[in-house]
């Protein structure tokens, strides 16, 4: 079994964690806040993303096109103070891919703004055989901080500094 690599990003958003909450579990609004030149593609998923819902999207970010199926493997939906999901790609290309969100009440207490904050991590392996050979660990933890910096900055777009 391949080692298991980390990636983690933070972004503080004016909105309620509600809010944001509720948008991050939306496949369909997920994608407006994905990189376009990403080459990802929703196929099917839920209106609204719960425990057991899968998404299939297809990916073309790496030459050869992929079909992958993320299913959610944790789910806590926290009312007003947000939530939290668990993303596992149960069918593609990568021996281990998971993906937590985790949305929570900006920590200043006496910030009457409100305000959140998104916590997002990634935990995956490279492919073995010759797929590995495209798929390493440079290049699949650059495709995904690439990822993150356009969604960190469309989530700013969307709902503002914190």
């Amino acid at each position: 079994m391949p080692a298991v690599h980390e990636l983690e990003s933070t972004v503080a958003l004016a909105a309620s964690p509600a809010e944001v909450f509720a948008c991050l579990i939306r496949p369909a609004e997920v994608m407006t806040l994905t990189d376009p030149s990403a080459g990802v593609r929703l196929l099917r998923g839920p209106d609204v993303m719960a425990e057991g819902t899968a998404n299939e999207l297809e990916i073309t970010g790496f030459g050869v096109p992929q079909r992958v199926i993320y299913t959610v493997t944790g789910f806590e939906d926290r009312g007003g103070a947000g939530g939290a999901f668990t993303e596992t790609m149960t069918k593609g290309p990568l021996p281990t891919f998971v993906n937590e969100h985790v949305v929570s009440p900006a920590a200043s207490e006496e910030d009457e703004a409100g305000g959140c904050v998104v916590h997002e991590s990634f935990r995956f392996a490279p492919p073995g055989g010759l797929l590995g050979f495209v798929l390493t660990v440079d290049r699949l933890r650059a495709e995904l901080e690439k990822g993150l910096t356009y969604r960190r900055q469309a989530l700013l777009d969307r709902f503002g500094a914190g």
